[in-house]
């Protein structure tokens, strides 16, 4: 293979050039909790042989391959993600013997996160297993030899606590260096020699670098390309440091693995050392001594990030009070264990969890640097309010016809997704809101869709041709009415229960879950507004269902009807409207410099042109005439008594205008649509 062959061929991810040969350079492979670039792609091949049930993993990259990762020395080979197969592995091509007897001559840098993904999907089926045999009968007095503790050279059997075994064994040259792998090695010899390859491999590439820490971890992995050469996959953790390294220059992909983050500074680097350290001492977690230091500074962490979680509404904080007062339990309730012990693996595997989570949420925020979030609503790219956040006018058509229910959802959408990330409890929440927004709409449609069935039935509604009894072939403008009614309410029901069912709250619990949904359905910016109409769909249906029926009753009160049915059916309409009108105010759903805004200036200045004083001057006059009549008028019988002088007449004061009236009405709408901001600077000035 050349270097130009290996730009034609999509499975190798990139190329590097050490030793004299032109190797080929893996890339790491994302855990399934977090989401791959978009030129990444995890397939499942087919079965291996017929007689299997195992098969293999592959990486396809859609871009073009970049020098990313060096081979320390090695022959001209591919990449092992590459249509390779892990020989220590459950899912392994079984070498012949020649390739068996193969020796490891170059080590491949991978992630922290890759070995993690490895335990969860390589995994080993009972299914796949021949050589091993079932236990069918139990011996007297339970005579069962147990299994062996040890393995090879001093490679000790550890249980994780969630129960994957792995082994571990110090380096038989120092102390301080212990080696880690996930691959089996009890009853497989060819594995435990090519693990005793790959450490003797490791030390001699270790004594040639001048400056190295002491305490250190080392995890191995090797993989047998289809061509017959072995990898060891491996990474380094200093325990004195807290972080983790390889021995040559690597692409910082290898440690940021989180879409949309970008590193510009090297304490926010420092943040993931540390999101990769804590995952493998979670990953490893026998024979750790007490954390006395992390672990007080923990507390304290904790203590914050409950009274900021309590305190804030924009708090960036990953977890509710609830979830946080528990993880303050389990880090009050551990105790250091006597002197020259180590912490249980238990309580050690538990806390490597919460600082790796913590750690994340400090490198996803930019924890530390000028461009820290300080709100989860706000983006740290750019400002949400630029002209590159603007509506597109399709989606402002959309809104508009459906009662402006997509800008509110896309309001919640854009504080929930930000830079590619899932704020997940303003998530959890938007999704119980919406679950409770069409949940409460079934109900109102159902009594609409019963309601124009019956309209459909009324005698007065429903013509007929006289003579024949047969419906007419035109339908009245109240009967079409009614069906658009019945089909809008029956397209709510049915929308409801689609978008119900694939919105369940337990679909969205996880924060990879509401990453992986959001990716697909809103990674691009229309593609945001587009899912905002999905959501309103009930709701439009609902609202547009209501107005139908309304169209069809007062087409019914209009229609040949009198005028004082009429006369009274309007003012009710007019008042019912205004009062709609004053409680849609009250959501400040207009913004006064938007196309909505009414310009209260104009029309204030419109209607004071108007002589309503001079106007009604004739019936004022009319009615003071009949009052002094009907006060100077003596009833028969009755003597006319002595009046006094009439009290002085007070100032006259005209009545407000109707154009005043508008003018007040229209300002105080403007008030109550305006920001409280932008209200208090008018009022200042």
């Amino acid at each position: 293979m050349t270097a130009d062959a290996s730009q034609a061929d999509p499975r190798v991810a990139s190329l590097a050039v050490t030793g004299g040969h032109t190797v080929a350079a893996p890339q790491s492979i994302y855990q399934a909790s977090i989401t791959p670039p978009s030129d990444i792609q995890l397939t499942e091949n087919a079965p291996l042989t017929p007689d299997t049930n195992s098969s293999r993993t592959a990486v396809s990259s859609s871009s073009s391959p970049e020098p990313a990762s060096n081979f320390l020395d090695g022959p001209l080979t591919a990449a092992p993600n590459c249509d390779a197969a892990s020989i220590c592995g459950p899912n392994s091509i079984a070498p012949s013997t020649a390739e068996s007897q193969k020796r490891i001559q170059y080590m491949s840098p991978c992630s922290v996160s890759w070995f993690l993904s490895q335990r969860y999907k390589d995994r080993y089926y009972t299914s796949a297993e021949p050589q091993e045999k079932e236990i069918l009968r139990i011996p007297a007095i339970n005579k069962i030899e147990p299994r062996p503790t040890t393995a090879g050279n001093n490679w000790e059997l550890c249980e994780h606590p969630e129960g994957q075994a792995y082994f571990r064994r110090p380096s038989p040259h120092n102390d301080k260096i212990v080696f880690y792998t996930n691959t089996w090695l009890l009853n497989h010899p060819g594995d435990m020699q090519d693990m005793e390859d790959a450490v003797d491999l490791v030390m001699s590439e270790l004594s040639l670098q001048k400056e190295l820490p002491e305490d250190l971890d080392i995890c191995l992995s090797i993989y047998l390309h289809e061509d017959g050469d072995k990898l060891v996959c491996y990474y380094i953790a200093d325990r004195v440091k807290e972080v983790v390294f390889w021995l040559t220059e690597q692409s910082v992909d290898l440690l940021v693995e989180l879409l949309g983050v970008q590193i510009f500074d090297p304490h926010h680097l420092s943040h993931s050392q540390q999101t990769s350290y804590w995952r493998h001492i979670e990953m490893f977690p026998h024979y750790r001594p007490y954390p006395a230091e992390q672990l007080q500074l923990l507390r304290s962490t904790l203590k914050y990030y409950t009274i900021d979680r309590i305190t804030s509404q924009t708090s960036c904080v990953l977890y509710d009070p609830d979830d946080l007062h528990k993880f303050s339990n389990f880090c009050n309730d551990l105790k250091p264990p006597p002197e020259g012990e180590f912490v249980s693996e238990l309580e050690m595997c538990g806390f490597a969890r919460i600082q790796n989570i913590f750690a994340y949420g400090r490198l996803r925020h930019y924890h530390g640097t000028k461009w820290a979030r300080l709100d989860a609503n706000r983006s740290v790219r750019s400002d949400l309010t630029s002209e590159e956040y603007k509506y597109s006018w399709l989606f402002n058509i959309a809104s508009f016809l459906l009662f402006l229910t997509p800008t509110s959802y896309m309001c919640r959408l854009d504080e929930v997704w930000l830079d590619a990330n899932v704020n997940q409890l303003p998530w959890h929440t938007f999704i119980k809101e919406l679950q409770q927004d069409w949940q409460e709409s079934i109900t109102p449609s159902t009594i609409i869709l019963t309601a124009s069935v019956g309209y459909l039935a009324i005698q007065s509604v429903d013509q007929t041709v006289s003579g024949t009894g047969l419906p007419v072939v035109d339908r009245s403008a109240g009967q079409i009415m009614a069906y658009v009614a019945t089909l809008l309410s029956i397209g709510n029901i049915v929308s409801c229960t689609i978008l119900g069912r694939q919105h369940r709250l337990t679909g969205h619990l996880i924060a990879a879950d509401a990453s992986n949904y959001l990716e697909r359905r809103a990674g691009r910016r229309w593609h945001t507004e587009r899912l905002a109409v999905i959501l309103s769909i009930p709701t439009g249906f609902f609202l547009w269902s209501l107005c139908a029926f309304l169209g069809g009753t007062l087409w019914l009160c209009y229609n040949q009807t009198s005028l004082a049915t009429r006369a009274f059916v309007s003012v009710v309409v007019v008042v019912v409207s205004m009062l709609l009108a004053l409680a849609a105010s009250n959501g400040n759903w207009f913004s006064p410099t938007g196309w909505l805004a009414l310009p209260a200036l104009t029309v204030k200045t419109t209607f004071e042109k108007i002589p309503v004083h001079r106007l009604a001057r004739p019936l004022r006059k009319f009615t003071d005439s009949l009052k002094n009549a009907r006060r100077n008028t003596t009833p028969p019988g009755e003597v006319p008594q002595a009046t006094s002088p009439p009290p002085p007449r007070r100032a006259f004061t005209a009545p407000p205008t109707l154009g005043r009236v508008v003018s007040d009405t229209l300002r105080l709408f403007r008030r109550s649509s305006m920001p409280r901001d932008v209200e208090m600077g008018r009022q200042q000035s």
